[in-house]
């Protein structure tokens, strides 16, 4: 079987793990925490980051420190993963879903734009939906599959209804638009080092913030809100969210070759765009050219998807459907979804992702190329 995309793991992981349980530090305190968020502050470029143990937590504090809670509605991309709109739920909020641009397949700004117009207004200083009064929270944009969303036009339309952008960039460590790490454009952002990302601490994530009161709070929420070094006391409701010094060592290994993860994950979407050039009604994602995306899953669009998929699956080749669309899942059918044509669907129906493990070989690479080419009859 050829793997979509495992974890590349060296010596050089597996003896900073070793030293860090040989120190005795396994627990959500240690040296390699503090180091890890770090090297995620020097790469980012972001202010103050927040080791958590997944990408849902880091989300999860971010709604928190921005206040958004039971009377807030939270604009969200319809084609996402669910860990999306999950923290959204935990805060008591509701999203509103709102559907793909059919060529870079993020959420839209323009449909974001005619929310605001056509179902919001102005209330005590506030934007409140026109029919249940709830205020409009945050902008949840998701970077899919680590490329940029349009996050100039979304930031704009944030600013102009006065409401914070946060950012899940779970999937887009080590991609950058105009030289700027994704996650760091809004007021928060969230990574991800799931087993699956490009760069990974086997569970673990990091929130991004700009302010340092919200990065104070979010570090006191994610340690049960302890405040006081030696006595327990807790001021608010916390949450066991801190990141294992284990993990934290596995990260900073991981960190220091994230520059040949990223050289690799391009060389290998550069190999497959040149070799499906040819084939008719295969696509790509689109990317603007300010952008240098980590190519976190190499995933092509065409018609022919699921026979596609099938095909594959025979020859040993493991394949990924992109997320069933927010809408069409039992628990969100009855939240508002914004859309015109529904793109979400149709880039679901479409889409296929294929192996792109950093530590794929050219000779399995090839084999991919050559199993799809075939399936065109090429």
């Amino acid at each position: 079987m050829i793997p979509l995309s495992v974890p590349n793991i060296s010596a050089a992981e597996q003896e900073k793990v070793a030293a860090a349980l040989a120190a005795n530090w396994i627990s959500t305190a240690g040296p390699e925490i503090k180091a890890f968020e770090n090297v995620l502050r020097e790469v980012t470029g972001a202010p103050f980051v927040v080791a958590t143990n997944s990408g849902t937590s880091a989300l999860h504090l971010a709604l928190l420190v921005h206040g958004i809670g039971p009377d807030h509605l939270v604009l969200a991309p319809n084609l996402t993963y669910i860990a999306t709109l999950n923290p959204v739920f935990y805060v008591g909020a509701e999203p509103v879903l709102i559907d793909a641009d059919p060529d870079s397949w993020q959420m839209s700004p323009a449909l974001v734009a005619s929310f605001f117009e056509e179902r919001t207004l102005e209330r005590e200083g506030k934007r409140v939906h026109r029919e249940n009064g709830k205020e409009i929270g945050a902008i949840l944009v998701t970077h899919v599959l680590g490329y940029a969303a349009e996050i100039a036009a979304l930031k704009a339309l944030g600013a102009q209804y006065g409401v914070p952008v946060i950012e899940d960039a779970a999937e887009a460590v080590g991609s950058t638009l105009d030289g700027q790490h994704l996650g760091t454009f809004g007021a928060a952002g969230v990574l991800s080092f799931n087993g699956n990302k490009i760069v990974s601490t086997g569970a673990g994530g990091a929130l991004l913030l700009q302010n340092p009161a919200q990065a104070e709070h979010a570090r006191s929420l994610a340690s049960h809100a302890k405040r006081h070094r030696d006595e327990y006391v807790h001021d608010e409701v916390g949450y066991n969210y801190g990141l294992s010094n284990v993990h934290a060592a596995l990260g900073v290994a991981q960190m220091e070759r994230l520059d040949s993860f990223l050289e690799r994950k391009r060389a290998v979407m550069a190999h497959y765009r040149a070799a499906f050039a040819d084939l008719e009604g295969v696509a790509f994602i689109s990317e603007s050219p300010s952008l240098a995306a980590n190519h976190w899953l190499a995933t092509i669009r065409t018609p022919a998807a699921r026979m596609l998929e099938e095909v594959l699956g025979v020859q040993g080749i493991q394949t990924r459907k992109l997320w069933v669309p927010m809408n069409r899942l039992p628990m969100f059918q009855e939240v508002e979804y914004w859309h015109g044509v529904d793109h979400s669907q149709s880039i679901y129906e479409e889409s296929l992702s294929l192996p792109c493990s950093t530590g794929i070989t050219d000779e399995d690479l090839q084999t991919v190329s050559d199993a799809v080419r075939s399936f065109w009859g090429k």
